[in-house]
């Protein structure tokens, strides 16, 4: 395939992991509180896939508009994917932007804390509206 940019490879290939990310997220077993299972499996996948979840996470700050574009769908799609309760646009990109902190660190912690533990500081996040 064929790119017109640096930045058009860049994009797609962030398009394809966060495809696979939400893939995942969404893979996680049923059975109780469907926004902290989302959460497990968001944090899971991080965990598991650590190169992956470096592109999606930290590795697109510093690059241009169809960047920030693929990186706002992304957000969309997390928010919809964690149940958000709140509905105003700001709003939401502070809750999934702290979630995705929570993310950062917790790679570059090199996963200290368990999963569940994350999971556990970040589902009050998901319930503000």
């Amino acid at each position: 395939e064929s790119f017109p940019s640096r930045e058009a490879i860049f994009v797609e290939a962030y398009r394809g992991v966060q495809n696979e990310l939400l893939n995942r997220l969404q893979a996680v077993s049923s059975g109780g509180d469907a926004t902290k299972r989302a959460l497990t499996g968001f944090f899971t996948a991080i965990k598991s896939e650590p190169g992956v979840a470096r592109v999606f996470l930290i590795d697109l700050d510093d690059h241009g508009g169809a960047m920030r574009m693929a990186s706002f769908e992304g957000s969309q799609k997390l928010s919809k994917a964690f149940g958000l309760k709140a509905t105003h646009p700001l709003m939401i990109a502070g809750i999934v932007g702290g979630i995705v902190d929570i993310a950062k660190r917790w790679i570059e912690s090199d996963f200290a804390e368990p999963i569940e533990k994350v999971v556990e500081i970040a589902l009050p996040f998901t319930k503000i509206k």
